[in-house]
């Protein structure tokens, strides 16, 4: 049995072709979810970014709640996922550097 069976929230792929257990690492449930590729039916191209009726809206947690904001545009919407990233360090679909 892998370890990633052995604790399915807690372990990511480093390589998603490959789970020896060389390549997997421990992460939280939260940095788990933002390291999802994105659904084949995705319209924004960003994680976290959605469109709801005219809306495009950008989801995320802190301190342990959902957070929720709304914009008019989805270039806003991406604008404001990308500072909140580099603020909170996120580097979901950029290039990580892992140890």
């Amino acid at each position: 049995m892998s370890a990633l069976k052995k604790n399915p929230g807690h372990l990511s792929y480093r390589n998603g072709l490959d789970n020896r257990n060389i390549n997997l690492r421990e992460t939280t449930y939260n940095q788990n979810g933002l390291n999802c590729k994105l659904s084949k039916n995705n319209t924004s191209g960003y994680n976290r970014i959605s469109k709801y009726r005219i809306y495009w809206l950008f989801q995320w947690f802190e301190n342990k709640k959902h957070k929720v904001k709304y914009f008019k545009t989805k270039q806003l919407a991406i604008e404001f996922k990308l500072k909140h990233d580099k603020i909170t360090g996120n580097q979901n679909g950029y290039l990580v550097n892992y140890i």
